[in-house]
């Protein structure tokens, strides 16, 4: 034991340092039976804030994040923590479900995106790498499918702009609505699961073309959103109602042009 904290140099009050949080290291922290407990306690401990913060996120819209911006941290994962977890369930259960890409099926029947020409790309494609376009079709799922997973990322400061600039009179921290922002999108991430019995036994179906599908999703997703922004930011029910048609729009918009951007990217970086 010392007068002060080895990692901060604050002077010691009890076992933790007031000021960075660590706790003082003793010789009794290194007996097996410690040992084995802090082992078991950080098991138990990640699946119990990993239950409770899926339990929040979908039977509570909006009330991670008001407790999240109140202080009440503890017995939840950080906003960027689910997140990650809400993407590696996403690309892991629901690989070829295609919301942030257009796969090749579809892309290859274009006439133009962009103003660029998905026919004659293809064609060029063929020549410069001398591949057959079912290997070229099968190179660009591929690598449309990390580049999409990579940066989804650029929803959350999106989506936080909308919301800024919608509930400006707030005088909201920007971090404000980048936590809001990513516990909404990491919902949205999560919703086709639901879905997820149709997707196996049915693999061949493009998430783009199956409507009733995509519309039970969209509806879903309002009302979350709408009860997410009342409970959050306390507006009324006559502008949460508008400001989540005006967040609506703005994340199709979002969604549409990012499908487009990622799946041009990836089939003009094929080499």
């Amino acid at each position: 034991m010392t007068n002060t904290c080895i990692n901060c140099k604050t002077k010691l009050v009890g076992p933790y340092c007031y000021h960075c949080g660590e706790k003082i290291v003793t010789e009794k922290d290194f007996t097996l039976k410690i040992l084995l407990e802090q082992t078991v306690d950080v098991f138990t401990h990640i699946d119990s804030k990993i239950f409770t913060a899926i339990k929040f996120l979908f039977t509570k819209p909006g009330k991670l994040s008001e407790d999240y911006v109140a202080g009440l941290r503890k017995p939840f994962m950080k906003p960027f923590q689910i997140f990650i977890l809400s993407n590696i369930l996403f690309f892991l259960l629901l690989l070829n479900v295609d919301i942030f890409r257009i796969p090749s099926s579809d892309l290859f029947n274009e006439t133009s995106i962009n103003g660029y020409n998905i026919a004659k790309i293809v064609e060029q494609k063929i020549i410069e790498t001398n591949k057959t376009k079912n290997e070229i079709a099968l190179i660009y799922d591929l690598k449309s499918a990390i580049v999409a997973k990579t940066y989804v990322i650029t929803f959350i400061p999106l989506l936080s702009l909308v919301f800024a600039l919608l509930f400006i009179r707030k005088k909201l921290q920007i971090g404000k609505h980048i936590v809001f922002s990513t516990h909404l999108f990491s919902f949205f991430i999560l919703i086709p699961i639901l879905w997820l019995p149709i997707f196996l036994f049915l693999p061949e179906l493009h998430f783009d073309k199956i409507y009733f599908i995509r519309i039970p999703l969209l509806i879903i997703w309002a009302l979350y959103l709408g009860i997410a922004i009342k409970r959050f930011y306390k507006s009324t029910w006559f502008y949460t109602i508008v400001s989540t048609l005006i967040s609506i729009a703005a994340f199709v918009i979002f969604i549409e042009t990012y499908r487009s951007l990622i799946s041009l990217y990836s089939l003009l970086s094929i080499h």
